[in-house]
Formats: structure tokens, sequence, C-alpha cells
């Protein structure tokens, strides 16, 4: 973005309010070679934003000055919003953005208590999760509300925040925590602490970087891929997520043995002729995943064939799909649709057994997975079967997106709509 020269009015504009204002929090270059006091966070800004942004939109949170709302809009973001909690804050953001003159808008909120009904291909949340009450879920709000990146600056374990707490600690931590073999150690396990000060902005966690990569990778299935690094600012750390980001999902479910991998192996080969009036007939261009997306080899799919067992939360917990993070990836795509392969409940019990179940049995005795023994039991009920069925389809009639049902129990295999379930039920009975 061009710099436009200020004139002698609008400088003398500009002495006058540094004159009347502090602004000790953040450095801000303003027009005619003008700054304000404060910290230097030009290297962090280059390590989370691209040079080039634009038409993309950012929201800053707690954006205190607005360095960070300034920097994209100078690095050609189609919209930014700044949002803090802090009144003097936001008054003095406002001052700025009017000498700065860039398209930049300014808003009271409190990430605590307040929602953000839109969504931000970046969303940046620094210095403030370590702060809240209730991190977690202000993190799981802050991904709900990013498209694209997702960039957190926190209070670590070794940083200046932890030694303030540490060192008013007893005699023993004191000796303990400066060891420099402890400090590594606990970046290296999944560690949050819970800070014990009741002063006003104290911070009330501490976050190891291995605790919230395994928070946004191992507990949400939407990134690609997370990253952490050391922070100049107050020895905190930075973590950059990228978020996927797919134009078309294709969700192929099933039970176990009900056939989804050869599908999709036939999909990927343009000879899956039963999926053509869903597809199209040029299927080159698709990925496959199967319920994790970070092995994919790009954040960017055009096409994303998604293979998803309905009996993963059966087998590992409570049975609910909106509690199983592989589902986190239905709504990642600009366009969903879903497959749900319906198989006789015997041939399923076949199928396992001749694939799982006798190749690993020797002498009577099963020497497989006990898992595999748990799935063939489920196989076997063909009421219990028809129950996975009747749960899977309720679920996915909630989710966005056009779902059908291909029955897999004739050649040629026939494609049908969701709505077609109560009469194909009938017929498993």
């Amino acid at each position: 973005m061009t710099a436009i020269q200020p004139t002698q009015s609008e400088l003398q504009q500009i002495d006058q309010l540094l004159k009347e204002e502090e602004f000790r929090y953040q450095r801000l270059t303003l027009p005619g070679g003008r700054c304000t006091d404060g910290n230097d966070r030009s290297i962090t800004l280059n390590l989370i934003l691209p040079p080039d942004m634009s038409g993309k939109t950012l929201l800053d949170i707690g954006c205190r000055y607005g360095y960070f709302s300034f920097e994209a809009a100078k690095r050609g973001a189609a919209r930014v919003l700044g949002v803090d909690f802090d009144d003097d804050a936001l008054s003095k953001a406002h001052k700025l953005n009017a000498i700065t003159k860039l398209n930049i808008e300014f808003r009271k909120l409190d990430i605590s208590v307040d929602d953000i009904p839109e969504k931000f291909d970046f969303v940046l949340c620094l210095n403030i999760l370590h702060h809240l009450q209730n991190p977690l879920g202000v993190l799981k709000k802050l991904i709900n509300i990013t498209k694209e990146r997702l960039v957190l600056e926190i209070a670590g374990l070794n940083g200046e925040d932890a030694k303030k707490i540490f060192y008013r600690r007893n005699a023993l931590t004191w000796l303990l925590y400066p060891l420099p073999l402890i400090q590594p150690l606990l970046n290296r396990l999944p560690l949050i602490v819970l800070g014990a000060e009741n002063r006003a902005f104290e911070s009330n966690f501490f976050f190891s970087p291995k605790a919230i990569r395994q928070l946004l990778l191992s507990q949400n299935n939407v990134f690609w891929k997370v990253e952490t690094f050391a922070s100049p600012f107050k020895g905190r750390f930075l973590c950059v997520a990228e978020k996927l980001r797919v134009k078309e999902l294709l969700i192929v479910a099933g039970p176990s043995a009900s056939g989804k991998s050869d599908l999709i192996k036939r999909l990927l080969k343009n000879k899956c002729p039963e999926l053509e009036p869903l597809v199209g007939a040029e299927n080159g261009q698709w990925l496959k995943s199967k319920h994790h997306i970070g092995t994919l080899p790009k954040p960017d799919v055009s096409k994303l064939v998604f293979h998803y067992d309905f009996l993963r939360p059966y087998l590992r917990g409570p049975f609910n799909f909106s509690r199983d993070r592989a589902t986190d990836v239905f709504d990642l795509a600009e366009t969903v649709r879903s497959v749900t392969l319906l198989t006789d409940p015997s041939e399923l019990e076949r199928r396992w057994r001749t694939r799982e179940i006798e190749p690993n049995t020797y002498f009577g005795v099963h020497l497989g997975r006990k898992r595999s023994r748990k799935i063939l039991k489920s196989l076997s009920d063909s009421g219990k079967v028809i129950q996975l069925y009747d749960r899977w389809i309720d679920f996915i009639r909630e989710r966005r997106g056009q779902h059908y049902i291909l029955d897999t129990r004739i050649t040629p295999y026939r494609l049908l709509p969701l709505e077609e379930w109560p009469a194909l039920r009938a017929t498993l009975d």
C-alpha cells in the first residue's frame, strides 16, 4: 500500500496526540515517520501474517492500540476488525485510526462472554488466553470462527509470567524452577498449569507448547498443521494453526466391512459408475482421508473423499457421533455430500469373519485384536446393525448437505436419497 504524505496540519495533529496520550504497549509507525512508544512487535508480525493479505479478512482479539490490525490493513486485507474490552485502549485505537486513515473497524467486545457471529480468514488472539478463567471454552470459540489461520500467543512454563509465579512460592520451587533441565522437560509434556494469583490480570493458566498442539490437533479434527515457536515477547510462545479448507467433501460411510475402501478406490480410478450421478465421471482430482486429516499434502483441497466407519464411537466410548472428533471435518467444506453404504447384516458378518477373524485364529483361539472380536459380535446381531444404521441416519439427516444411501445388496448398486431409508429399513427386518 502506497503511503500518502501527511500535511503539516496532520503532522501537528499526530505530535499533539503523542504528547497527550501514552502508548506504552505497542509501537506503531505513524505517518511522517512518527512512532508511538511501546514494544516493537515487527518480528512477531512477520512470523504470523503473510506479506500479501489481499482479499483476506482478519479479526484481532485483544487488539489494544491496533498494531496488528493496522499492519494487516497495510498488507491489503479486505476487512479488519479489532476488538478489546478496555475502553481506554479502544479510545486510543480510534484516534490512531483517524490519523492513519485505514479501513479498520474497532469494537468493544469481551471474548469470554460475547459471541462473534461471523467467520474470519485470520484470527489473532495474542496474550489473551492465559488470562482467562475458561481458556478452553474460548479456544473452542476461536476455532469455530477461524476459516484459515488461528494465531495464539501464550504464557508458557519458562517465560517471565511463569517466573513471577514460581519465584513467589516456597524455597523449594525457587531452587527447582531455574534448573536448565527442568524447563525443556516441561515443554515436552502436555501440561496446563493453574496459576494461583488473585491479582488483577495475572496469568491464570500456563500452557506447554505440547499441550496447545494436542488441544488443537488431537482434540479437534479441523487443523491441517499446528506449529509452535518462541515469541520475542516476554518469553512466551506463538502457535500458528492452519485449518483445512475443502471445497467439495464426499463422506463415504458405513459399518466395518461394508465396502467403503473398495468404493473409494474405484472412485479414485474413475471406475465408480454408481456415484457418477453424484460426483460426475472424472474423479482423478479427489484426495482421500480416513478419520484424521493431518496426513493430507496441503491445507487447500478441492475435492476430498472421507472414509468414515460409523462403528468408531460405538467401539471407543459413548455412542454419540457429535462427540467423535472425526466428524469435525464435516463442517469444513463449502459443499458436503454423503453416501451411506447399505449392506445386509449377514454379509457384513461373513466378510468380517473371513477377513479379520479366520486368518488370525489358530487351533480355535483368536490371536488377533480384541477390537476385531468386538466388531464381530456387533455385526452378528442383525438388530444391533439396524440400530447402528438408524442412529447414523438420524445424525446425518441433521447435517447440512446432500445425503444418499447406496444399496449394495443388488447389482448394479442403487443410489437413493436419504428419505428412502424407512422403506429400505423394512427390507432388513
